[in-house]
């Protein structure tokens, strides 16, 4: 900046002139720097903050080798769109002014902006308040990750350690198809060559299976290090996805707006890994505890099938040799109506064979035995309808004996069938040993369990059929 001269400086000095007074020279500094640092911007760095109870902030700014004082008054503090903290870096505009009375001089503030990191902060927030307005963080467009992914796309850098990490972990959990995009995850062009990482495993060729998953890594950095995870650009690219994403940017304690836009956040790249795999040992001890139930269960299960089928085709059997029955009786019902007919009808033939005397009475005869031969027709007719009705209520009743007799119906109506343990049916108390494991079967399936008999209780029951068999011989019938 260059300086205005004044016109007092170039002031000749010798002898006999009389020298400035510390007013006079303090006044001339004081018009001298307002003048020609009446609008200055000064970046440094907030220390020493005092908020006076008027309302005004005082503070210095301070760089490696400085330190100037900077006072805000209260008409500009209210307005200021951030909060100063100490240690926080701005960038201050306002003008240079000097107090004479402790020859010293302060930065009267005009406005105050964030500078370094906490500019990249305040675009930070103010990019995730518009893009949380939209709605693009919500967890309702949250895609759900595969339990067992086939392939897995990884979008990084091949330079760094972080794909070793990723691919050394992924084999020591569950080995897996990878599918790496090699990208530039650092600098202005960054967001740019991830974007198209994301749309090309998105649309990748009709011959190439697209991944399951896709994980987006890089290891940690400064906040400018990581700022191309914050664009915009790339935010939207991970929403509009159509495969699920994980983001797995730097260290636990980073945090960048790609991980609020991911389907889901790793705090680091090998946790990535382990997020989307199973691990293979415990996918063997389930299997092993698998195997082990129906190894215990399958035998049991095929024992109980068996013996219902075998109930199943004993009944099937009783079935058929009762519609056999039937059958045979039907039949016999038939031929005796075909010979009572074939009788009837030589009888009527032989009648007309002995009454041919005459015409007159031949036509009679005939007439008659028409007669006849309808009302036996008839009645021919009403006894075979009346067998056919009753063949076919005996085959109705039949048939509900034989589902009455099923005792699976019986069960439904709340009954039990109870066995032993060698599945002998048990039909008596007396049947009972004091104390014997039994099945119950219901009609939705079977219970087991242990029976134990009060000793007396059974002494009682045989004591008392006795009684009754000893009455029951002195009855006089």
């Amino acid at each position: 900046m260059l300086f205005q001269e004044h016109k007092s400086i170039n002031k000749n000095f010798n002898e006999d002139d009389n020298p400035y007074t510390v007013t006079e020279i303090s006044l001339i500094i004081k018009q001298y720097v307002e003048n020609s640092f009446k609008g200055v911007s000064i970046k440094g760095e907030v220390s020493g903050i005092k908020v006076a109870s008027s309302g005004h902030i005082y503070f210095s700014l301070k760089d490696e080798n400085a330190v100037i004082n900077a006072i805000c008054w209260r008409y500009v503090a209210i307005k200021l769109p951030i909060q100063l903290e100490d240690g926080m870096e701005v960038i201050c505009e306002g003008s240079i002014s000097t107090y004479p009375g402790r020859s010293n001089y302060q930065l009267i503030i005009k406005e105050i902006k964030l500078a370094g990191e906490g500019m990249l902060l305040a675009r930070l927030e103010e990019m995730r308040k518009k893009l949380g307005n939209e709605g693009i963080f919500d967890k309702r467009f949250k895609k759900a990750l595969p339990k067992i992914p086939q392939k897995i796309g990884i979008i990084t850098s091949l330079k760094g350690s972080v794909i070793q990490d990723i691919i050394h972990r992924l084999k020591d959990r569950f080995p897996t198809e990878a599918l790496i995009w090699d990208v530039v995850v650092q600098g202005n062009e960054a967001a740019g060559y991830i974007v198209e990482a994301i749309e090309g495993l998105n649309n990748l060729p009709k011959h190439i299976s697209a991944p399951d998953v896709i994980i987006i890594a890089r290891g940690g950095g400064s906040i400018e290090d990581l700022w191309p995870f914050n664009e915009e650009i790339l935010i939207r690219a991970v929403f509009k996805s159509k495969i699920p994403i994980v983001s797995a940017i730097g260290h636990e304690s980073d945090n960048t707006l790609i991980d609020l836009v991911a389907d889901v956040r790793a705090p680091t790249p090998t946790a990535a890994a382990e997020l989307i795999t199973p691990d293979k040992s415990e996918i063997n001890i389930r299997l092993d505890k698998i195997k082990s139930t129906l190894n215990n269960i399958l035998p049991s299960f095929i024992n109980l099938k068996e013996v219902e089928l075998k109930s199943v085709l004993a009944n099937l059997k009783n079935t058929t040799t009762h519609f056999e029955q039937l059958n045979n009786k039907l039949i016999n019902i038939s031929t005796s109506l075909k010979i009572n007919f074939n009788s009837l009808y030589k009888n009527y033939e032989w009648k007309v064979d002995s009454l041919k005397l005459s015409t007159t009475n031949l036509m009679r005869l005939t007439n008659s035995c028409d007669q006849r031969l309808d009302n036996l027709l008839w009645k021919l007719t009403r006894l075979y309808r009346s067998k056919l009705d009753e063949i076919s209520n005996n085959l109705a009743s039949s048939r509900k004996l034989l589902i009455s007799y099923n005792y699976h119906n019986v069960l439904k109506r709340g009954f039990t069938l109870t066995r032993s343990k060698q599945k002998k049916l048990i039909k008596s108390f007396n049947d009972l040993d004091k104390s014997q494991l039994i099945e119950i079967e219901f009609h939705d399936g079977s219970a087991f369990g242990e029976f134990r008999a009060n000793i007396n209780t059974k002494k009682k029951s045989i004591s008392q059929k006795r009684n009754n068999h000893k009455t029951q011989n002195k009855l006089p019938f």
